[in-house]
């Protein structure tokens, strides 16, 4: 129940579906919610997180029905979401055709695909606000003086 990034299960056996990722970028026809779209991440279509974390997946054999395995054409697991934005109807109806992913209509997939390189987006630039404050931190401990029970321990190791 922790693990969905949406929180959509309030309590045990109860589900908020307008909270499920799932729900949200395959069934939802309107505006995500400004509040739940960082809670996305870079789910374009579906949410894995439940099977992930399920008990009973961890012992499930792995599928052997061809039908089951991965396709090789249609829409991958991670898609290019700035491929995605630069569809043209054409496009989509050539991806998602023999596909469930269909039932996510072209708007959605567009405006999922604008939710999750938002997403990506806001995260690089905390990675990069992250990384310039370590390189202060770094840039701080390198002028500053070394303590003086460092320097102490330093030579009583040297003089042993």
């Amino acid at each position: 129940l922790d693990a969905c990034p949406t929180q959509a299960f309030p309590a045990p056996y109860e589900m908020d579906a307008s909270r499920c990722i799932s729900y949200l970028t395959i069934e939802h026809r309107g505006d995500i919610p400004e509040t739940l779209r960082p809670l996305m991440d870079n789910w374009v279509f579906g949410c894995d997180v439940c099977q992930q974390v399920c008990p009973h997946n961890r012992r499930a054999p792995e599928a052997r029905e061809p039908r089951f395995a991965v396709r090789t054409s249609g829409p991958r697991p991670r898609p290019n979401v700035g491929e995605i934005l630069t569809w043209s109807v054409d496009d989509y109806r050539r991806t998602v055709r023999g596909s469930a992913t269909k039932r996510a209509t072209f708007d959605m997939w567009r405006r999922n695909a604008a939710i999750v390189q938002e997403n990506l987006r806001r995260r690089a630039a905390s990675d990069r606000d992250g990384d310039r404050q370590l390189t202060a931190q770094t840039e701080r401990f390198r002028r500053s003086e070394p303590p003086a029970s460092a320097g102490a321990d330093t030579r009583s190791r040297q003089g042993a």
